[in-house]
Order: C-alpha cells, then sequence, then structure tokens
C-alpha cells in the first residue's frame, strides 16, 4: 500500500472535524421523528449543511486518491481496506455523537450524502440519494433514510460496475447504518439541526 500523504492528511481533516463542535446559539435540534412542516426552510438555510456536504465529498474522493495498492510497498495488502475503512467509520461516529442535545445523536444526513458523493462514481450517488428522498419521504418515514440508503447504493454500485463490488461501495453503504443502527442500540433520539428563528427559545 503507498499512501500519498498530502492528499491522506487533507482527507483526514476535512472528514474527522466533528460540525457538532460549531453548533452555537442559532443552530437548534429537532428529532426525525416529528414534523417538519414549517422547518424545511430553517432546515435548507442552515449553512452547516452545505458545509458538511462539500466537505465529505471532498475528503472521500481525496481519500481515495490518497490510498493506493502497490506491490512492491512494505505495508500488507490489508492495509487499504483496513484504512479506509476505519477513517470513514471514525469521521461518521465523530459526526454523529459529538452533539450538544441531550441523550441525542446527529443524523448527520448532509455528511453521509456527502461521501456518497465522494465515494462513489457520480451516477450511483445520484440515483441512490434521489431514489432514497423519493421513498423515504413519500413513505413519510424519515427514519428509512439510512436503510433505503444503504440498499440503494450497494445494489446500484454494483448493477453499474457489472456486479463486481468495489471497496469504496462496500464501505459506503456499510457506514450510512450507523446513526439508524446506533439510535436503537443505544436509545438515542436521531435529530437534525436546523435555523433558529431569533425570537425561538432553546
Amino acid at each position: 500500500m503507498l499512501i500519498h500523504w498530502f492528499q491522506f492528511i487533507s482527507a483526514a481533516v476535512l472528514l474527522l472535524i466533528p460540525m457538532g463542535l460549531f453548533h452555537g446559539p442559532k443552530v437548534r435540534y429537532r428529532a426525525i421523528r416529528r414534523t417538519w412542516r414549517g422547518y424545511w426552510l430553517r432546515f435548507f438555510t442552515l449553512g452547516q449543511h452545505a458545509i458538511d456536504f462539500g466537505r465529505a465529498a471532498l475528503g472521500g474522493w481525496l481519500l481515495l486518491r490518497a490510498l493506493e495498492f502497490d506491490p512492491h510497498a512494505h505495508l500488507p495488502a490489508w492495509g487499504l481496506p483496513a484504512l479506509t475503512a476505519g477513517l470513514v467509520v471514525v469521521a461518521v461516529v465523530l459526526q454523529m455523537v459529538v452533539c450538544k442535545e441531550p441523550k441525542s445523536i446527529n443524523a448527520c444526513y448532509a455528511f453521509l450524502i456527502g461521501l456518497a458523493f465522494g465515494l462513489l462514481d457520480f451516477p450511483t450517488a445520484a440515483f441512490a440519494v434521489l431514489g432514497t428522498v423519493a421513498l423515504s419521504c413519500g413513505a413519510r418515514m424519515p427514519m428509512a433514510f439510512f436503510p433505503v440508503l444503504s440498499i440503494l447504493t450497494f445494489a446500484l454500485g454494483a448493477f453499474l460496475g457489472e456486479w463486481k463490488p468495489t471497496l469504496a461501495l462496500i464501505v459506503c453503504a456499510a457506514v450510512v447504518l450507523i446513526p439508524w443502527l446506533s439510535s436503537m442500540l443505544f436509545l438515542r433520539a436521531l435529530v437534525v439541526t436546523y435555523r433558529a428563528k431569533r425570537a425561538e427559545p432553546a
């Protein structure tokens, strides 16, 4: 395995810093199980979601180019999948657990969608995300976002790749399940951030 250190360090910085550290007094949390009527505009106008998407996409893209299999390198062959999967898993866990809302974890939707675009080719990521949003919103089951995105990501990626799943595809399909499974396992509410109104109480 060959490591391109500039790309790897850049990817690590982009992926590992939790956005929850920067949630100030104008950021509020709302459980995804509750109705979002009247809150959608405040969700989309919170600029931190765009930052999450962009840094995850760029970080994932850099990570794939930072690690390269080299049969002549002294590092073991299993190091490439282990380091790739390990960094992405740690990144998702950090985004999820650094949450200022008590007994809650961040759903980190924007980060996970950005990862899909960074780790996968554009058609696979675009069709998987659009299909997931359509199905989970149409069925009014926001919690279904995570398993549906995992299934569609793997199925579309394998189909478009002639049924030869890549490391990035397997990692991406697996990590999107982490917030959903953690919420059930540790009995924590999945919350999404939105922009607060000036007069809204904390």
